[in-house]
């Protein structure tokens, strides 16, 4: 496979080449009209669970959904360090 041709070197240091494998699995998800809900979405939960060692999973839309979680899980609050 030939790669295309990076404009940013961090384009390949960190994965963001992706292949048809992945193109027809998120074709599948937006197909299926369930982005961010769905089997597909209850699957990857569970098996990032699973290869973490944890109960639960739980999968979010962005990294500050997820960084927000941590933070109220945490029971961080306003003021403090």
């Amino acid at each position: 496979m030939q790669l295309p041709k990076a404009v940013y070197e961090l384009e390949f240091n960190h994965g963001s080449s992706y292949g048809e494998e992945e193109a027809a699995a998120l074709l599948e998800v937006l197909a299926a009209s369930a982005p961010s809900c769905g089997p597909k979405v209850k699957a990857f939960e569970d098996a990032f669970a699973a290869y973490c060692g944890t109960m639960f999973g739980l999968a979010v839309t962005s990294c500050t959904a997820g960084l927000e979680l941590a933070m109220i899980a945490c029971d961080v609050g306003p003021g403090m360090r």
